[in-house]
């Protein structure tokens, strides 16, 4: 047990990329409705160990840390906020310094109903970006889009959520136009 402790404190950086990429993969799997609890609660507990026990510089569990997670787990999912509407984080806000408690409890349930909700959102903006796609885009506009998608807010309806995704998509068009403009000229 003391050499994987010692190992662990020696390769704390790729332990926690492995890690992070345990819980983001872990997030993208299909789930069938009849979902394994204690594979999910096996998951949980081992996570726990290594935050607390194994990691170089253990982390307490506690409401500082459910934020963090939180946070961390809806830029993970959402970092352009083109899928989540204000009213689905307005939902998941009531966990945000519950998820420390659902951890300790092995409860992946804030999780679970992030993940179906996101699978629908995912689903409404597929439906969207085809809406775009099918109507031509007025270059003559002049509209604004930013991209510090950090400090944008999301969107309170489907309605805004088409405006941004046609933004978006407008601005992706032409900036690689621009990108074809610009090689052509220098070849």
């Amino acid at each position: 047990m003391n050499k994987i402790i010692q190992f662990m404190r020696r390769n704390y950086k790729i332990l926690m990329v492995i890690i992070a990429l345990c819980i983001g993969l872990w997030s993208f799997i299909p789930r069938e409705k009849s979902s394994d609890p204690e594979k999910d609660k096996m998951l949980i507990e081992l996570l726990t160990f290594v935050i607390e026990k194994g990691h170089y510089s253990p982390a307490v569990i506690d409401d500082a840390f459910s934020k963090g997670v939180y946070k961390d787990y809806l830029n993970a999912l959402d970092p352009s906020k083109r899928f989540f509407l204000q009213s689905d984080i307005d939902e998941f806000e009531e966990f945000k310094t519950e998820l420390d408690n659902q951890i300790l409890a092995h409860d992946v349930s804030f999780f679970n109903l992030v993940y179906d909700r996101f699978l629908i959102r995912f689903e409404d903006s597929r439906d969207m970006y085809s809406k775009v796609l099918e109507l031509p885009f007025d270059f003559s506009l002049q509209e604004v889009y930013s991209t510090d998608y950090e400090n944008n807010v999301y969107v309170n309806s489907k309605s805004d959520m088409f405006e941004r995704w046609r933004k978006q998509l407008k601005f992706y068009t032409i900036s690689n136009y621009y990108d074809l403009i610009t090689a052509d000229k220098k070849s």
